[in-house]
């Protein structure tokens, strides 16, 4: 099963994500915008993973539950190849500690991650023509991210559709 793990949006942040989408679609005359249910932070994308590591999986957020809960400044637009564009999210001491862990626990239990650095964002848009870049400019804006969710993702005719498998409290100790 295709898996990441991943920190899931209150309504509120989703509902301002919406708003900088719809800045951004005045620039656009191509592409796809990422559905209002599929906004997140991806911490680690794990790819395929067979049914029986998934416990493991489990075991190591439920490692990571004495972490303190990150609190994330959304503060600009950025884009990468292709059209991939992303709000930015400020790469706080504690975002970037709970994410180092992750990933040195999920390569010490044989997953494999991809290799590029963490660069905190949340994908808008994919795909994106744009007729002139976009000048985007909002007030920051942030949220504490209280859980750590190991998410599945099914890829279909409509798109990827995200479903949270488990996920743990962070803050606890």
């Amino acid at each position: 099963m295709r898996t990441f793990i991943s920190i899931n949006f209150d309504r509120g942040v989703i509902e301002r994500l919406k708003d900088l989408q719809s800045a951004l679609k005045m620039y656009a005359s191509g592409g796809r915008f990422t559905g209002p249910e599929n906004l997140h932070l991806t911490l680690a994308f794990l790819g395929e993973v067979e049914q029986k590591r998934i416990r493991t999986l489990d075991e190591i957020l439920r490692s990571l539950s004495g972490f303190a809960a990150p609190e994330l400044t959304f503060d600009g637009i950025g884009s990468f190849r292709r059209g991939l564009y992303f709000a930015r999210i400020k790469p706080a001491p504690e975002l970037m500690a709970l994410q180092s862990e992750l990933t040195r626990k999920l390569l010490g239990a044989g997953f494999r991650l991809d290799e590029r650095d963490f660069r905190p964002h949340v994908t808008l848009a994919r795909e994106l023509e744009v007729r002139e870049k976009p000048i985007i400019s909002y007030e920051p804006f942030s949220m504490r991210a209280y859980r750590l969710s190991l998410m599945k993702s099914e890829l279909g005719r409509g798109g990827p559709r995200y479903s949270e498998l488990f996920a743990t409290a962070l803050g606890k100790n």
